[in-house]
């Protein structure tokens, strides 16, 4: 549970560690960045209070979550909180990543081997799956997951990863061959995303709407429980489980959207697990402080008359003061980033925060106060747009107010649009935005082809219909490349057009603080997050086998 973030977004409200109360409060925090100094992110002292991982059977714990979904099926869900809840644990897929190396590791499937091109896989599978309901699990919900999956007009939303998938096809009851159009290195790793539906209860439905995408049967480890909208959706242990069962008999996850909320819950001990909170000072905690896999990022449509060329948009770049930002509203929880993949050193010189380069940037873009009223225009058009926010966190909606200030400063206005998730996701896969915030996850296999490839603008994933030719060679070149060495000059040769290009702002890339209760014994941590399977409590109960 809480490994792999989804399908091809996480997409979250970006400076959700905001710690302020209003846009006022926050300014003065960032203008104070002079004597804001980060010490390194403690990762490692939580680990030796844990060092014992003999777990004991029993034991509920409830955990906060901000925001529940619409949906629990990640196929057609985005939501962060669905595959913290469901992938996994609840559903399984042919392949899970090790938590630790990356690597694929069985779990439908027990084994399997490809050819010397790599473009057929034949994969065995267990043979003692079965369904929650009792039924057992076959290559035929294999074939019915991937039909649904790639239907153009099924809605699933990361059907372009698997759009190179010639055939699947069963060979017998528990082998299952896939044809591919043309080798790739990731293909194994996104199987993980691709969690396996059941055949018999869905086949001649529309699977998102379905009641069963609201209380899904797996075959995993947690079997789905209840959900009472608005408030909490239970899991609870799988006895039957073909491998070994978890420690807790149940997970509460409670919906909780207010951070403040959230930490007088966990005070009470009405809650055992709460992320994203700011306060490093308690003594009735494990603190557990990691790094996320994902950046924060502004995503623009380049097909807006604001947002159309490169210079406006790197001058918006220049406007960003990541440093601070990262100093004084993340409390020092993030590191400032540039590119879709950090490790790459580019030029960054031509984004660092520079007000008075920025206002020459748009200079020669075109854009400039003639009427004198406060606000850049150029051929007529105000510089005045909209920025897309969902309503799932109201202290990281405050927080745009940061750079939204500096913007103001320099002559550019910006109206805030919060609407619902659902409204948020849809209008981000129409291209219904001037500008929008994203966390876009770099959990493996990150891919960040689907964002900026013209490919990826009729599925949606590329959100702001970014078109480059130069671009689109470089990321064909690189899905096709095999030698390490050769990918890795090819990633260096992307970031550096896009920094130049700037279809999107890399601003940050975030930490996360979370606080266990110390009855919770087992902490572990995957790629993004808590292991929850891992857990046990310190209530009375026989040692698990």
């Amino acid at each position: 549970m809480n490994r792999f973030i989804g399908t091809f977004l996480f997409v979250h409200l970006i400076f959700s560690a905001g710690c302020f109360s209003n846009g006022e409060d926050a300014e003065l925090k960032l203008r104070s960045r002079k004597e804001c100094r980060c010490a390194p992110v403690d990762l490692t002292s939580w680990q030796k209070r844990d060092a014992d991982r003999t777990g004991h059977a029993g034991g509920e714990i409830n955990i906060g979550v901000e925001s529940e979904p619409g949906l629990l099926l990640s196929m057609y869900s985005a939501h962060p909180a669905v595959s913290q809840i469901i992938d996994h644990d609840v559903l399984e897929a042919l392949v899970d990543l090790d938590s630790h190396t990356g690597e694929p590791v069985p779990e439908l499937a027990s084994s399997w081997e490809s050819d010397a091109q790599q473009r057929t896989y034949t994969f065995h599978l267990v043979d003692n799956g079965r369904w929650h309901d009792g039924q057992p699990f076959t290559a035929d919900d294999v074939v019915y997951t991937f039909e649904q999956l790639l239907d153009p007009a099924g809605g699933a939303l990361n059907r372009g990863r698997f759009e190179d998938i010639a055939g699947v096809e069963a060979l017998n009851r528990y082998q299952i061959r896939f044809q591919l159009d043309y080798p790739r290195p990731n293909f194994l790793a996104d199987l993980s995303r691709v969690m396996i539906l059941p055949e018999h209860l869905l086949r001649n439905t529309t699977v998102a709407t379905n009641p069963y995408a609201r209380a899904p049967v797996g075959t995993g480890p947690f079997v789905f429980h209840e959900w009472k909208s608005g408030h909490h959706i239970v899991i609870r242990r799988n006895a039957h489980w073909r491998g070994k069962a978890p420690y807790l008999d149940r997970i509460t996850y409670r919906t909780v959207p207010e951070r403040r909320l959230a930490e007088e819950l966990f005070s009470a001990g009405r809650l055992d697990i709460v992320s994203d909170v700011p306060d490093t000072s308690r003594k009735d905690a494990i603190i557990v402080n990691t790094p996320q896999e994902q950046l924060n990022a502004w995503v623009f449509n380049v097909h807006t008359p604001y947002f159309a060329d490169a210079e406006t948009r790197r001058a918006i770049s220049m406007l960003f003061d990541r440093d601070a930002i990262a100093c004084s509203i993340m409390n020092c929880l993030a590191k400032p980033v540039y590119s879709p993949w950090p490790e790459i050193k580019t030029d960054t010189d031509i984004l660092r925060f520079s007000p008075t380069r920025a206002r020459q940037l748009l200079d020669e873009a075109g854009w400039r106060d003639e009427n004198r009223d406060g606000i850049l225009e150029r051929q007529g058009i105000p510089f005045s747009f909209s920025l897309l926010l969902p309503d799932t966190d109201a202290a990281g909606t405050r927080a745009v107010a940061v750079i939204l200030h500096d913007l103001r400063r320099i002559g550019i206005q910006v109206n805030t649009t919060v609407v619902s998730w659902a409204v948020y996701t849809d209008r981000l896969r129409r291209h219904r935005f001037d500008a929008s915030i994203l966390a876009v996850s770099t959990a493996p296999p990150f891919d960040a082809a689907e964002l900026f490839h013209s490919d990826g603008i009729e599925s949606g994933r590329n959100f702001g219909g970014f078109r480059d030719r130069k671009t689109d060679m470089l990321f064909d070149r690189l899905k096709l490349e095999q030698d390490v060495n050769a990918r890795d000059a090819l990633q260096h040769r992307i970031a550096e057009r896009l920094v130049l290009l700037q279809p999107m702002i890399f601003a940050l890339h975030p930490y996360r603080r979370i606080l266990v209760q110390n009855r919770i014994h087992g902490v572990q941590i995957g790629s993004s997050g808590i292991e929850e399977r891992e857990l046990w409590t310190e209530a009375e109960g026989s040692q698990r086998r």
